[in-house]
């Protein structure tokens, strides 16, 4: 059976969840809509994600590997970038003298999400 460590696992799920977020523009809109226009709408679903949240961190935790509150954080901090870099990429891709909107850009992010996994969690196995 195999298992990754905690490491690779989070890098994984973080670089999974910025190529979706990619493909989803009506999603980046709805997201960066919440933020500009609050509605019932928009805070129903700000509802929903963070029951959301909890139900993936209870399944993705493991008291081995993700214990305390080093994981919440970087799981925390990951989210709000990713979904940040995802939205800037739309409207004003430069950044950091990286083109969000260019494959190479998202490599260097998928890279330094790596970097900030192994510098919190340790490094993948």
């Amino acid at each position: 059976h195999f298992r990754q460590d905690a490491a690779s696992q989070l890098t994984s799920n973080y670089r999974n969840f910025a190529a979706a977020l990619r493909r989803r523009p009506h999603t980046l809109e709805l997201l960066a809509a919440e933020l500009l226009h609050p509605t019932d709408v928009t805070r129903a679903l700000d509802d929903v994600r963070e029951g959301y949240g909890k139900g993936l961190h209870a399944y993705f935790t493991r008291s081995d590997e993700y214990g305390g509150d080093k994981a919440t954080a970087l799981q925390l901090v990951l989210y709000a970038a990713v979904v940040y870099l995802a939205q800037r990429s739309r409207t004003a891709p430069r950044y950091f003298g990286l083109r969000l909107d260019q494959p190479e850009g998202w490599g260097e992010i998928e890279r330094a999400i790596a970097v900030v996994v192994d510098g919190v969690m340790g490094p993948g196995k």
